[in-house]
């Protein structure tokens, strides 16, 4: 049993452990990570597990009800939470979160030392709780597993995020005031074609995807080189997603591509596009949003890599 009391202290913001930005930029990340024990000694050894990597910010709770006060506050990415507490234990506390708004599609670990039973581990579940780890975890595992929710969690910002830029583009060049300023000001690349699907403009963070600019029609998008990351297959001109809106009238949305940029280095982009239509519902040019999430995909090859499938059950 813990003879330990709980400490007390006030909801505190986030702690980035390293000041790099997120993978997925700032509006998309870090991934926040709720770590909620009673025990000062067990909530610094899971921050010393999570500080370690700088996609990460930490919040801290030393009870259930803490852990409810936060949850209503903030969004996490995961929670890591003791099934022991005094107070309201780990079940009840996950019982109270996933009836929350905000909290209904957190994921939780729950972290036990002696609970570890089928039994205990349905309730568990039948709580809300996704996975059970043990208090003497393997490091690399527990790793592992957080990453996995936290990328979920990235991926999740990075579709809301291309989304609502797709919308802002097509608006500003619908409304036509100021696009050149909207655009510029974007955190994600956008490209914009006229009628006959040449690219006419390109901001700066859609350059500083590709590496260089080149305004041309659909015919040279044979310039734009790039392959589904599903099979590897190259990108035909009229395949890119730019193209297919001006073609089609298609809207496409959070294809995850490989390319090769003009400077020659290679990138996996999330790109999205969708037709611009006049008042008779003709289609008078598109626009394209991207997003370079190459360092994401990295850190998924290298936990599938690092940790095999059947280690992290």
């Amino acid at each position: 049993m813990k003879t330990r009391a709980a400490v007390k202290h006030p909801l505190r913001s986030p702690r980035k452990y390293n000041k790099r930005m997120s993978l997925a930029g700032s509006e998309v990340g870090p991934a926040t990570i709720l770590v909620v024990d009673d025990r000062p000694d067990n909530i610094f050894v899971m921050e010393a597990v999570l500080k370690e990597n700088p996609e990460y910010a930490v919040m801290t709770a030393s009870s259930g009800a803490e852990a409810i006060e936060l949850v209503k506050q903030y969004d996490f990415a995961l929670i890591l939470l003791d099934v022991q507490m005094p107070g309201l234990n780990g079940y009840e506390t996950a019982t109270a979160i996933k009836a929350l708004e905000r909290g209904h599609t957190i994921p939780i670990i729950m972290v036990t030392a002696i609970y570890n039973e089928d039994p205990h581990i349905l309730k568990g579940y039948s709580a809300g709780a996704v996975d059970y780890v043990g208090k003497h975890f393997n490091p690399e595992i527990l790793k592992a597993k957080i990453g996995i929710y936290a990328n979920l969690f990235l991926k999740s910002r990075q579709i809301i995020t291309q989304n609502k830029y797709l919308l802002e583009a097509e608006k500003a060049i619908r409304d036509e005031r100021n696009i050149k300023t909207v655009l510029e000001t974007m955190p994600v690349g956008v490209l914009v074609a006229d009628s006959s699907g040449k690219i006419t403009q390109m901001n700066r963070e859609a350059i500083k995807i590709w590496g260089g600019t080149q305004l041309v029609g659909i015919e040279h998008f044979t310039v734009y080189k790039g392959a589904w990351a599903g099979n590897g297959k190259a990108l035909q001109p009229h395949e890119w997603a730019l193209a297919r809106a001006i073609e089609k009238g298609e809207t496409s949305q959070y294809e995850i591509v490989e390319i090769e940029c003009f400077d020659a280095t290679r990138k996996t982009i999330l790109n999205s596009a969708s037709p611009i239509r006049g008042t008779a519902e003709e289609i008078t040019g598109a626009v394209g949003v991207m997003q370079d999430i190459s360092h994401q995909r990295e850190l998924e090859a290298k936990l599938k890599k690092e940790i095999p499938e059947n280690k992290l059950s």
